[in-house]
């Protein structure tokens, strides 16, 4: 079983398909996010993969998870969201530890990877370096 879920947070725009997964819980499904007046960052890529990573005990749950995103969004010195703190951490480690060039290609290369298989997100990207 499948609803709708629209949220308008100042001047986002956040339309999504809620899907009950086979676990019970709520899953994330056919999202678009778009503000009238700010531009594409880093951070909404971190938003994009996160929805696609986690799922949630409800309705209310994704509401409040993704209105939290929306407000760091919004204002990114209210808190960072978890994802980048973890991403700044593991690059922080890597230069303090002196982490060999072979284990920084063979991370970037693993991101390639990744990136390179999401075509949507390449899209995506595409979408708003070119607009």
């Amino acid at each position: 079983m499948s609803s709708k879920l629209e949220i308008e947070y100042l001047d986002y725009c956040f339309t999504a398909t809620l899907e009950i997964r086979a676990s019970g819980r709520t899953g994330i499904v056919d999202w678009h996010l778009e503000s009238a007046s700010r531009s594409r960052t880093l951070a909404w890529i971190v938003f994009d993969r996160f929805l696609e990573r986690h799922d949630f005990a409800d309705e209310e749950d994704a509401r409040a998870n993704i209105v939290d995103w929306l407000e760091r969004l919004v204002d990114p010195r209210s808190g960072a969201p978890d994802e980048i703190v973890k991403t700044n951490a593991v690059a922080a480690g890597a230069v303090a530890t002196g982490a060999s060039t072979a284990s920084t290609a063979e991370v970037v290369g693993e991101t390639a990877i990744d990136v390179a298989s999401d075509l949507d997100w390449i899209e995506m990207v595409a979408e708003w370096l070119f607009n």
